[in-house]
């Protein structure tokens, strides 16, 4: 069995989630790759989705909560939320088709439209 585990790196917990994983996969024979999703993404979406993330927990954390759990509805903002990352994941296609998973495991909800193509 053939794994790809897809995480972001923004905040600790979501890698560190990927990197135990991918330890307990190993320790069972299972041939697993973990990847930072935000390595496929342009440098401007990268820089604005990891260290935005970060500025706003530190200096509005209302404000990153509120924006959470609208993301969470289907609505404008979740289907501005899943478009953009759509686009600007598009560079996963190529090491998905070069690594052929059985299954992909995403620690982080960043990847999970590009993988509904």
């Amino acid at each position: 069995m053939k794994v790809t585990i897809l995480s972001a790196s923004t905040g600790n917990g979501h890698m560190s989630a990927a990197y135990a994983l991918e330890a307990v996969m190993k320790s069972r024979g299972i041939t697993v790759q973990t990847h930072d999703a935000l390595k496929f993404a342009p440098f401007a979406f990268r820089t604005w989705y990891g260290g935005g993330y970060e500025f706003i927990v530190r200096t509005r954390p209302s404000l990153y909560g509120h924006l959470y759990h609208v993301s969470d509805e289907n609505k404008f903002s979740y289907k501005v939320q899943t478009a953009s990352d759509y686009v600007f994941m598009s560079r996963l296609r190529k090491l998905l088709k070069k690594e052929q998973p059985d299954w992909v495991v995403c620690t982080h909800s960043l990847p999970q439209p590009r993988l509904a193509q």
